[in-house]
């Protein structure tokens, strides 16, 4: 598909690195190398081994010394690996992060495998999580590019799937955190589906602002949205709807009522 960014297959391009490869995996395992001492490194080595890891990819937009990387943070980077002769996305915990461990993320993955919010983990550590790669673009690059077709059955599509598993993750107790700031952690794959990722804020919270996060980017502040929606009049009724979901409990009726204005929106163009 057009706005897809990664492929399933391993890329022709895409070198293989053996765990054996001490010196240029240490550039990844022990990331920032400065602060890292051996016994770290092949402690690290040594806990992927034994999960059944065999190969970093070189697969990515970002590098790190020779290889090329998924993604990099301020508490831990991304690395496209093959576990057991499968794609899989290996989360590593920097070591300077402040983060402490990546345990508590890797539960909440497990805890919301039912739902298909965030992708699978299959093993974690405080050190890593191995997790689904996620063969998807980042939001707002496929609803540009949809834009510019006027495809607007499929943005509907995606973005009213973003909007339930917002309020699903409401519902379930869970505030991720980020949602500020959606189009660096929500990816849509070829079918339109979209997946969170990027739980290192999570929490369960009492109060959650999943929806109400996502909804005010989407409508407010995307600047996609900004060039299609110019009616006073939705913008006061999106207003009001977001207001009256915070003192509702989570209301499904609230979100329903703003998928029809999504709806009204898109198609009264």
């Amino acid at each position: 598909m057009a706005f897809q960014v990664y492929s399933k297959e391993i890329p022709v391009d895409g070198k293989l690195y053996s765990l054996n490869d001490v010196e240029n995996l240490k550039e990844i395992l022990c990331y920032p190398r400065e602060y890292c001492h051996d016994t770290i490194f092949y402690q690290r080595l040594r806990e992927l081994k034994n999960i059944g890891i065999t190969h970093v990819i070189n697969y990515g937009r970002k590098t790190i010394g020779k290889i090329n990387i998924l993604g990099k943070g301020f508490s831990s980077i991304a690395v496209l690996v093959l576990q057991n002769n499968r794609q899989r996305v290996l989360k590593i915990r920097r070591i300077d992060s402040r983060r402490k461990t990546l345990e508590y993320e890797a539960i909440l993955l497990e805890y919301l495998r039912p739902y298909s919010i965030a992708p699978r983990p299959y093993s974690w550590s405080r050190n890593y999580i191995v997790m689904d790669y996620i063969d998807g673009s980042p939001l707002d690059l496929v609803i540009k590019i949809l834009l510019s077709k006027n495809e607007l059955d499929k943005i509907y599509l995606i973005l009213k799937r973003v909007l339930t598993k917002a309020w699903l993750l409401d519902i379930i107790g869970i505030d991720h955190g980020e949602l500020n700031r959606p189009f660096n952690h929500i990816l849509v794959d070829k079918n339109y589906y979209p997946y969170f990722i990027d739980f290192e804020s999570a929490r369960y919270k009492k109060k959650r602002h999943n929806l109400t996060m996502v909804s005010s980017y989407i409508f407010f502040r995307s600047s996609w949205f900004r060039e299609l929606f110019m009616n006073n009049y939705y913008f006061r009724n999106i207003t009001m709807l977001l207001q009256n979901y915070k003192m509702s409990s989570y209301s499904s009726i609230i979100l329903f009522r703003l998928l029809n204005l999504l709806r009204s929106l898109l198609y009264g163009l």
